[in-house]
């Protein structure tokens, strides 16, 4: 009963949705019919889930142990069908690591996945953009992910990197990841020179390995010897894209602890600059830098 009370609730909001402007900005109407289809019987109805602990859950697993983390979004599972991404070109021998990783049990190796691909989402508080995502791509993802999934294993929310303006308090308390440890960073130069504010400054020293902004995967064989000559007790932090996912599980297997956080250090600056909330700074924060 409460599926059908909740797939009423999605009707009703649907029909003061324009879909028929909204489904038209896309090229392929039939199968975007097909994804909204997807999306409302999903958040109708209770679909087998994945366990996916939640963001605070996620941030206070990183706080309180030493596992390493490898998150998969969209770009890795866009990878993964034999698409490029805005950060990387599909390379075969990318998408069959990605693949090996996501499926694999690897011991002190979290995955992380997007909680919100599988949970109640309350379309009338998204903003357009939002809305097209969830109700047009966030489908096509999620089969796609479903493919690979485990649901005896317990995974993490991938999305502790996306922007959070109003939560400084999160960054703050994600700081205490690195505060007064030796880490080194794995990033584009060109971010690490854009930032007004380093979320990585509470750290007793930072070294850092540079990556070019995109297509870094090229370059693996060159980025692992470099992080490999680092000492096992530094902590590694991995902004790399999809190579961020590789290294995170090579340097596991080897006694490293590696953290694949992505943007999370543009998201800390972000809010320490106080940007309003616009669909310019969405794209400036997603934009290859």
């Amino acid at each position: 009963m409460n599926g059908f009370v909740q797939l009423v609730k999605n009707l009703v909001y649907l029909s003061k949705f324009s879909l028929k402007k909204t489904v038209m900005k896309f090229p392929y109407f039939g199968a975007n019919l097909q994804y909204l289809y997807d999306a409302v019987i999903f958040q109708s109805f209770d679909m087998k889930q994945p366990k996916i602990y939640n963001l605070d859950e996620t941030l206070n697993l990183i706080l309180n142990t030493q596992k390493s983390l490898a998150r998969f979004g969209d770009g890795e599972i866009n990878i993964i069908q034999g698409k490029d991404c805005i950060y990387q070109k599909y390379d075969k021998k990318l998408a069959e690591r990605l693949k090996e990783i996501l499926t694999t049990s690897q011991e002190n190796l979290i995955i992380g996945i997007n909680y919100w691909y599988f949970h109640y989402i309350n379309y009338e508080e998204l903003d357009d953009v939002s809305k097209n995502f969830s109700l047009y791509k966030m489908p096509l993802f999620r089969n796609e992910l479903l493919k690979y999934i485990d649901f005896e294993k317990q995974y993490c929310d991938a999305n502790i990197s996306t922007l959070k303006i109003d939560k400084e308090n999160y960054y703050e308390k994600f700081k205490n990841v690195w505060k007064e440890k030796e880490i080194v960073v794995v990033a584009c130069k060109n971010a690490i020179d854009a930032l007004q504010y380093n979320i990585f400054d509470c750290a007793a020293g930072i070294d850092y390995v540079f990556v070019p902004n995109i297509n870094s995967f090229e370059k693996y064989d060159e980025v692992y010897s470099k992080v490999t000559n680092f000492e096992k007790t530094k902590l590694i932090i991995l902004m790399a894209g999809p190579l961020s996912k590789v290294l995170a599980s090579d340097l596991t297997y080897l006694g490293y602890r590696a953290l694949d956080l992505g943007h999370l250090a543009k998201g800390y600056d972000f809010v320490k600059r106080h940007l309003p909330v616009n669909e310019e700074n969405a794209i400036l924060f997603n934009s290859i830098d």
